[in-house]
């Protein structure tokens, strides 16, 4: 198989820059969502006027989303080639042209049918659902949209969170069982004495409702274990349950009272705690977050400098020296640039930092670059960065002295040479002397 046209392949990139835009993917979630409406709109309309002829207008809207579907499935096609089916997004490659499949078999059998009639069918109305399923498209879509990055990283937390709602549900049913074991004890027990004093008849109703409730409620071990659960989640108001509970004795009240202020202020309280925590780890350790977060925050100090360079400029193309050194004398402008974590007390030593060309003013570039560079502390590249140019200049003057040494050599001799080293060695004692005298 040859290689494409020069010509053909320059359009396929240009059509693939183009399906991977933003606005071509807005477009196509826009269509995604109008569609499910229109799925929904069209089911509550069969489901209120049902054996009526569906009218034309939705046959007519239908296919105008089928020819849609259609022509996107077709421009991915044509733009990414083989690696449509064989790339990183195979997965929803195939997922979409069966979904389009569905569509357009649903299309053609309403063609042959005719459209608007009751004919059964049925089976080939149900494939239209499987649209709906383009829905969780957007999910992948999110990453190229800032408006609903929101939403996306909402999603991803909760999937994140599984784990620990797996733990926490564990946790909390050995925590109920252990309770509920307690209660339909007690709850067998009272019976049991009920029915030997001949006071009631077992497991049916007295004149007061409470055995038939108390059983109802704490009858046996998955019972109790529903009430504890309902009334832990307020699907159950507790003092309905606790009420039958006072027929068994204060201490059940009370063990009862603390089960309800444990389950509360502890175990719902950390469960929750447990949940943010492994959000908040999600959104540190997900490296799109990671990215869009570091990238929005330089944006934003990007923003915030320009802005304090027209202040500073008092809205001039550059800023001189002087009126650097001026508008530092401010405190509100110190100030700043220590919020802005740029250290510095001298303002000379900070516009020859800031001042890359030397030319005795700082342009809008200048100003944003350099105040970025010299934000924060020293970065542990550039310490190492300084301490590899400090080995490479360590070696160069070695190279350089031994040099000096051979040079000297050839011109005077090694006797001269050292006789030189024997005379300055002289001096720095002498000069040394009265300085250890001293």
């Amino acid at each position: 198989m040859g290689a494409p046209h020069p010509t053909a392949l320059h359009w396929r990139m240009r059509l693939r820059k183009f399906c991977e835009g933003t606005k071509f993917e807005t477009s196509v979630t826009v269509m995604i969502l109008a569609n499910a409406a229109f799925l929904g709109a069209r089911t509550e309309h069969l489901a209120q006027h049902p054996g009526e002829v569906t009218p034309e207008y939705f046959n007519t809207i239908d296919r105008i989303f089928t020819v849609i579907m259609a022509l996107e499935l077709g421009l991915r096609i044509v733009a990414y080639g083989r690696f449509f089916w064989w790339g990183t997004d195979w997965a929803w490659s195939y997922f979409d042209a069966t979904v389009v499949g569905f569509a357009v078999a649903d299309a053609v059998a309403d063609f042959i049918t005719g459209a608007g009639t009751t004919t059964s069918t049925t089976t080939l109305r149900s494939l239209r659902l499987l649209r709906v399923a383009r829905l969780v498209r957007a999910l992948r879509i999110v990453r190229l949209m800032s408006f609903m990055r929101a939403l996306r990283d909402l999603v991803f937390s909760i999937i994140a969170t599984l784990q620990s709602l797996a733990w926490s549900m564990v946790f909390f049913s050995m925590f109920i069982y252990t309770f509920a074991i307690l209660f339909t004890e007690a709850c067998v027990d009272w019976n049991v004495l009920q029915c030997e004093s001949d006071v009631i008849t077992c497991g049916y109703d007295s004149s007061e409702g409470v055995p038939q409730v108390l059983l109802s409620h704490w009858g046996t071990v998955p019972k109790s274990m529903l009430t504890l659960y309902k009334v832990a989640t307020s699907g159950m108001d507790w003092g309905e349950a606790v009420d039958p509970l006072m027929t068994l004795g204060g201490a059940w009240f009370a063990l009862f009272i603390f089960y309800i202020t444990f389950s509360f202020f502890a175990v719902i309280n950390i469960v929750t705690a447990l949940f943010c925590q492994s959000a908040v780890e999600f959104g540190q350790n997900d490296p799109d977050s990671v990215i869009f977060n570091n990238v929005q925050a330089k944006k934003r100090l990007i923003g915030r400098l320009t802005q304090f360079f027209i202040f500073l400029s008092k809205g001039f193309d550059t800023i001189s020296r002087a009126d650097f050194i001026q508008s530092h004398h401010d405190q509100c402008v110190r100030a700043y640039f220590e919020g802005l974590e740029i250290h510095c007390d001298d303002s000379d030593e900070l516009f020859d930092l800031i001042d890359k060309d030397d030319d005795g003013h700082l342009s809008r570039e200048e100003f944003v670059d350099g105040c970025l560079a010299l934000r924060g502390g020293a970065r542990c590249l550039e310490l190492a960065s300084l301490a590899s140019q400090a080995d490479m200049l360590q070696v160069h003057v070695g190279m350089l002295a031994d040099r000096l040494d051979a040079t000297l050599e050839y011109l005077y001799g090694s006797e001269s040479l050292a006789e030189w080293d024997d005379e300055l060695h002289a001096a720095e004692t002498t000069v040394a002397l009265p300085c250890l005298h001293d």
